[in-house]
């Protein structure tokens, strides 16, 4: 139902090429019908380009469960700050390029934190990280939100298993973003 309205009202601004763009882009393929191709068809130029410039956006825009990030060894067990350039986004989780180690925090495992520098890292949302905090997921998840790629910012963050950082809690800065935004 949803399909059938967008494509039937944005069909009646955009145009059916520019519709057909827009649906791939958000992933609504299934939302073409027969209908569609002659409008389409008439003007294969067009519909070839903007095919072409988004095949060219989404190679150059890696997501986090496409690229390989590896935490490497002497970083294992990492818990601390660290600052990094977010490469990209998924659903709850960023992939971030680290710049910086900021602070390491005692319980620290690793043996060589200044290793993810440099190293694209994967940091996620752990629900139960936040379970004894009530509300406090929709404030981390709302955050997550509010990054683009491109921005730089820091995280605390701690190594538990596998190739992934976990997040742990808003700076005093992040949580002002959050309420900001909220607002």
């Amino acid at each position: 139902m949803i399909a059938q309205f967008t494509r039937d009202t944005y069909r009646k601004t955009l145009g059916a090429t520019a519709l057909m763009a827009v649906l791939i882009v958000v992933g609504c393929t299934n939302a073409f019908t027969k209908d569609d191709l002659p409008a389409l068809a008439s003007n294969q130029t067009e519909a070839a380009s903007l095919l072409k410039a988004f095949a060219k956006d989404k190679a150059t825009d890696p997501k986090p469960q496409e690229t390989k990030a590896q935490i490497p060894g002497g970083a294992k067990g990492f818990a601390g700050m660290i600052t990094g350039k977010v490469v990209s986004k998924g659903e709850d989780q960023v992939l971030v390029e680290v710049s910086k180690i900021d602070r390491t925090w005692k319980h620290s495992k690793a043996e060589n934190a200044e290793s993810l520098v440099g190293k694209l890292v994967t940091i996620k949302i752990v629900p139960q990280t936040y379970a004894k905090k009530k509300g406090y997921l929709a404030h981390v998840r709302k955050f997550f939100g509010l990054l683009k790629a491109g921005d730089s910012n820091s995280f605390d963050v701690k190594h538990a298993e596998g190739d992934n950082l976990i997040f742990l809690e808003l700076t005093k800065a992040q949580a002002e973003q959050v309420e900001k935004a909220r607002q």
